[in-house]
C-alpha cells in the first residue's frame, strides 16, 4: 500500500494484525503493531484485544497483562471481549 502511496488506517492495520494472529504469527503481528504506532495511527480496543488473544495462543500471560496495562493508559477502554481474552489466557497459563 505504501509503495502505491496509499495510507493504511487503523482498520487496515487491524486486519493485518488479526490475520497474523489467526495464522499463528505473533512476532509478525507485533511488528505490524509497532509499525502502526510508528506511523502515528492510534491503536483501538479491537487491536489491543487481538494482540492479547495472540499472547493467549502463545501462553504468554505476562505479555497479555502488559498489553492490557498499556491499553488502560490509552483512551480506549477494554470491553467484554478483552476481559474474556484475559480470563482465557489466565486459565491456559494456570
Amino acid at each position: 500500500m505504501k509503495e502505491n502511496k496509499l495510507v493504511p488506517n487503523d482498520i487496515t492495520y487491524g486486519c493485518l494484525i488479526d490475520a497474523c494472529i489467526k495464522n499463528g504469527n505473533l512476532h509478525r503481528a507485533l511488528k505490524v503493531y509497532h509499525d502502526m504506532k510508528k506511523d502515528g495511527i492510534p491503536v483501538n480496543t479491537i487491536i489491543y484485544t487481538t494482540l492479547i488473544k495472540g499472547f493467549t495462543k502463545e501462553y504468554k500471560l505476562d505479555e497479555a497483562l502488559a498489553m492490557y496495562e498499556e491499553m488502560k493508559t490509552s483512551v480506549h477502554l477494554p470491553n467484554t471481549v478483552t476481559f474474556n481474552s484475559l480470563i482465557d489466557c489466565s486459565v491456559r497459563c494456570n
